[in-house]
């Protein structure tokens, strides 16, 4: 079967003007012989059902295997030109797809012309993946070895390649000899720790913001990171930063150095699913706020590194009610 026939005809009205999100899994420990009678004991044939967990578009889970198929592989390498200018490197390839076992997953991308939302079909095939591994366990699902965009008439397979946040200025480079300086005076402070709790929480820390500088959105790293730092949550974050900026009253501090807002962010994200709406330069203030409490915590002296930024030029801190001078 190619492809294109994962569709369901009721998708969409003009199929060559629309496509459909496919996600490919591996499937492990499953003899193949026994694949079909395993997966349909499980979930029986599910014609007038469907896996879809929300109303915002439909989505089906098929099984089989992908026999003679090539799919395209794009990588993307950044780098600078001599004049320090950003260089953007993409390659292209194929490979040919395993004839094992795979599951399928597709969700509509672009119905009848319309414009497609690569980020709201991938939410929604990890929502329906999540709870199919939850039950049937990761190995049923184990390893993405194609995600992308399949023409719904001819069958065009169209890859993304892999999430690339773009370099923005507020990520720097920032190489004034004080922050030289300041590295080394915190990395001399950690290893001045003995081994044991507290400094493993300020490594563990560390690594949270590097995950999160890295992905595609820290913002959880991020608030995750200062309450490791701080050892406790916003009350002992409002603490450190009173301390820091000489506001006696803890709320007052949180107000001025827009933790109280942050903290909202974080409410509204785990207990409402409301994503907070982060730029480059919002991230770079959560940085600089980690920063601040990491110093206090290390019992060094306090940068100020908040108040900098809030009195810089060229910062979009809007989202936090932060107007340029």
């Amino acid at each position: 079967m190619a492809l294109c026939n994962l569709a369901p005809a009721e998708w969409f009205a003009k199929p060559d003007e629309s496509s459909f999100w496919l996600r490919i899994y591996t499937c492990l420990f499953i003899p193949h012989d026994a694949f079909d009678n395993a997966v349909t004991s499980m979930f029986g044939a599910p014609k007038d059902r469907t896996l879809a967990v929300t109303s915002e578009a439909p989505l089906i889970c098929a099984f089989g295997t992908a026999k003679n198929l090539k799919v395209p592989v794009s990588t993307f390498e950044m780098t600078s030109s001599e004049s320090g200018q950003l260089k953007v490197v993409c390659r292209v390839d194929e490979k040919e797809l395993s004839s094992a076992p795979s599951v399928f997953l597709a969700t509509p991308f672009k119905v009848d012309g319309g414009v497609g939302d690569e980020s709201a079909s991938r939410r929604r095939l990890d929502e329906v993946a999540a709870l199919i591994c939850l039950h049937a366990g990761p190995n049923f699902m184990r390893q993405i070895i194609f995600e992308g965009e399949v023409e719904a008439s001819q069958g065009q397979l169209h890859v993304p390649g892999p999430p690339m946040k773009l370099p923005k200025p507020a990520e720097g480079p920032f190489l004034a000899s004080q922050n030289g300086h300041d590295i080394y005076e915190i990395s001399e402070a950690l290893r001045d720790i003995a081994d044991g709790p507290r400094k493993r929480r300020f490594l563990l820390a560390l690594r949270l913001v590097d995950r999160a500088m890295r992905s595609e959105f820290g913002f959880l790293d991020y608030w995750t990171a200062l309450e490791v730092a701080c050892g406790g949550g916003a009350g002992r974050i409002k603490t450190a930063l009173s301390r820091i900026y000489g506001i006696k009253n803890h709320n007052e501090a949180a107000e001025a150095t827009r933790l109280a807002l942050i903290a909202q962010w974080r409410h509204d994200y785990v207990h409402k699913g409301i994503t907070p709406q982060m730029n480059a330069d919002v991230e770079r203030y959560l940085q600089l706020l980690f920063l601040d409490a990491l110093r206090f915590e290390l019992k060094l002296a306090p940068r100020g590194h908040l108040a900098a930024i809030q009195r810089a030029d060229g910062f979009d801190l809007s989202a936090l009610g932060i107007v340029g001078q």
